[in-house]
């Protein structure tokens, strides 16, 4: 007795759906006594059972397939994302260096506005030591080597106080479109 093409079409809709509900996982007890069944219904007629085993393998080669295409396309689309961030890093630029040109902090368009504004977060430390050793212990700290203790020595000069080998930045600017 052979398997309909109707039959096939019939299984491989179940199996879809199981594998719709269980989101793909094995682990749960059901979805394997479901998938097992539908495996094993024809293990008694060898012709079907190897038919069976063949439409399995092929379905296991098409959702890997499908797999690997998926990967490739989101490692395409990250790069193609990362291509449209620096496109619009520098059109960003230009246009903070041309407000910049007219001498201005803030231009308007019809429907949106740019500002040149200052940069948040932690302000920039430039060191100006050469070797570690002359940075005094205290603002040092050991990890697999001995480094700096950015954290000390920037609450340090926060403080209003100077040090001999570093200095704080300015945090410099941005451009905020709104």
């Amino acid at each position: 007795m052979s398997t309909s093409l109707f039959q096939l079409t019939d299984e491989r809709a179940e199996i879809d759906r199981i594998l719709a509900v269980f989101d793909g996982e094995v682990t749960d007890e059901e979805f394997e006594q479901q998938i097992d069944e539908i495996l094993l219904a024809d293990r008694e007629n060898k012709e079907a059972f190897a038919k069976k085993v063949d439409n399995y393998i092929w379905l296991i080669d098409e959702l890997r397939g499908s797999s690997g295409l998926k990967k490739q396309k989101a490692s395409q689309m990250s790069e193609s994302a990362k291509t449209e961030d620096n496109k619009a890093d520098r059109l960003e630029g230009r246009l903070m260096a041309c407000i910049q040109l007219l001498g201005k902090d803030e231009v308007a368009g019809v429907y949106r506005k740019a500002k040149i504004v200052g940069n948040g977060g932690k302000q920039p430390i430039t060191f100006t030591f050469t070797e570690l050793s002359e940075v005094p212990k205290k603002y040092r700290i050991l990890k697999k080597e001995e480094a700096l203790d950015k954290d000390k020595v920037r609450e340090y000069l926060e403080s209003g106080k100077t040090l001999p080998f570093a200095k704080l930045e300015d945090r410099g600017k941005r451009l905020s479109i709104k």
